[in-house]
C-alpha cells in the first residue's frame, strides 16, 4: 500500500483552514501552495518536511509530514492587526486540537508552534513588487501509524 500522508495532510490543513475561517468569522484568502501575489489578509502553505521515525520492529514506523503555515495578517504589527493575529493564534490551536483526525483515521495533526514574523518579505515575489508583512507561521505536525 502506498502511503498518501503528504495529500491527506495538506488537504486536511486546506480543509481545517477553510472550515476555521468560516466558523470564526475570520476572513481569510487561502492557498494550499504558495500564491502568485499578496494580499493580506491571507494564508498559505508555505513548506512542508516529511520523515519516518521507526520502531524496534521493522514493520511498524510512523511518516510524520511537518506543515508550516504562513498567516499574513496585514503590512504592520500595530494595534488590529496584532488583535486579528491573536485571535486568530488562539483560535486556531483550539479548532485543530479538536479534530486530530482530520487527515485520516490512522493520523493525528496538531499544531506544535507558531511564532510571529513582524518583518515577513516573500522571496519568490518580484523584487519591484516585494513589500514588508506582519506574519505568524504556524507549524503543524501529522503523525500516520501503518
Amino acid at each position: 500500500m502506498v502511503s498518501t500522508i503528504s495529500v491527506d495532510a495538506r488537504a486536511a490543513v486546506s480543509q481545517l483552514m477553510n472550515d476555521f475561517s468560516f466558523d470564526s468569522g475570520i476572513k481569510f484568502l487561502w492557498y494550499r501552495a504558495r500564491p502568485t501575489s499578496i494580499r493580506p489578509p491571507q494564508a498559505f502553505i508555505d513548506r512542508m518536511t516529511d520523515r519516518a521515525e521507526d520502531f524496534l520492529a521493522p514493520a511498524i514506523f510512523q511518516h510524520i509530514t511537518t506543515i508550516q503555515v504562513l498567516v499574513l495578517h496585514g503590512i504592520f504589527d500595530q494595534g488590529d492587526t496584532v488583535d486579528q493575529r491573536d485571535r486568530f493564534v488562539d483560535g486556531f490551536w483550539e479548532w485543530v486540537r479538536t479534530r486530530y483526525h482530520a487527515a485520516g483515521a490512522n493520523t493525528l495533526i496538531r499544531v506544535r508552534s507558531s511564532e510571529d514574523d513582524p518583518s515577513y518579505v516573500p522571496e519568490w515575489i518580484p523584487e519591484r513588487d516585494r513589500q514588508t508583512y506582519y506574519g505568524t507561521f504556524i507549524t503543524l505536525e501529522v503523525e500516520q501509524t501503518d
